[in-house]
């Protein structure tokens, strides 16, 4: 699973500021490792990302 949250701030009307922030939890009642195609339940359980997006529009 996936919680995130995202927040846009509008400098001008041609320029915006992303931050957002991702967790990859595993479901509840696996505490051992589960090996599936995309691995977030079970090798990326634990692990979070940061990221920063800079939108100009011209």
């Amino acid at each position: 699973m996936e919680p995130f949250w995202t927040v846009d701030y509008v400098v001008r009307d041609d320029f915006v500021v992303n931050v957002a922030q991702r967790y990859f939890v595993a479901p509840r009642g696996h505490s051992t490792p589960i090996f599936e195609t995309w691995g977030l339940g079970g090798l990326n359980q634990g692990r979070s990302e940061t990221s920063l997006r800079l939108t100009y529009q011209f």
